[in-house]
């Protein structure tokens, strides 16, 4: 089955449709509901398959900063976004993950967020 390229507008619609809440995971400090960002991931691959990612990570001061530019073929141009994320290095306490991992995962979701992915359903 050939891949389907939409145009802008119809692409922008599909990724601002809602992700099911039952996707959502609840953030054992704030307490808060958040998307992981494989979620994020799939969300995206399966609604725009015809995107590319594109990641530069690099050290500053104490900070790892990721810059991550997500691109989206569409039948009557292509959509950029992009966004950058940044995870401190602490080398004293023990860190959840690492720092290039997390500083990736929040400017993935950063740049799916700019699409309007990630919006949970409401009512679940």
């Amino acid at each position: 089955m050939p891949l389907e390229i939409k145009t802008m507008e119809a692409t922008l619609a599909e990724l601002a449709k809602p992700i099911p809440a039952k996707y959502q995971k609840v953030n054992s400090f704030t307490n808060k509901p958040f998307f992981p960002v494989n979620v994020y991931k799939k969300a995206l691959y399966y609604r725009v398959p015809q995107h590319s990612v594109q990641c530069n990570s690099h050290l500053s001061g104490i900070y790892c900063v990721t810059d991550v530019t997500i691109e989206i073929a569409c039948s009557d141009g292509v959509l950029v976004r992009s966004a950058n994320g940044f995870e401190q290095l602490e080398l004293e306490k023990q860190m959840r993950g690492d720092p290039a991992t997390n500083s990736f995962a929040q400017a993935f979701k950063l740049a799916c967020q700019q699409f309007g992915l990630g919006k949970a359903e409401a009512g679940e």
